[in-house]
């Protein structure tokens, strides 16, 4: 791969990087809801 094959994939990187901590994210809100206020 050259210069921008390379930059396509540390982007594509990136992104999928951020989608998998927004998931963790929502994970996190989701079970603090669900133990602070659900009894």
């Amino acid at each position: 791969v050259g210069r921008m094959g390379a930059y396509a994939i540390s982007r594509i990187m990136g992104l999928i990087l951020a989608a998998i901590a927004v998931q963790f994210v929502i994970l996190g809100i989701q079970g603090a809801i669900t133990q602070y206020f659900l009894p």
